[in-house]
């Protein structure tokens, strides 16, 4: 089976997506990058209370 996502193989092909990505929703309001949002989880996989 190939991979879905071959630019996650390595970190400089991973660097050039994420660039390209943020780039994009620079440009283009429809992008999924246009308001990217981050989270954070606990090491047991739930949300982390705020300090």
């Amino acid at each position: 089976m190939d991979n879905p996502h071959p630019w996650a193989e390595t970190l400089p092909l991973l660097y050039e997506h994420l660039w390209a990505r943020l780039i994009r929703g620079v440009h283009d309001r429809h992008a999924p990058a246009r308001h990217p949002v981050l989270a954070t989880v606990s090491a047991q996989g739930g949300h982390r209370p705020a300090p």
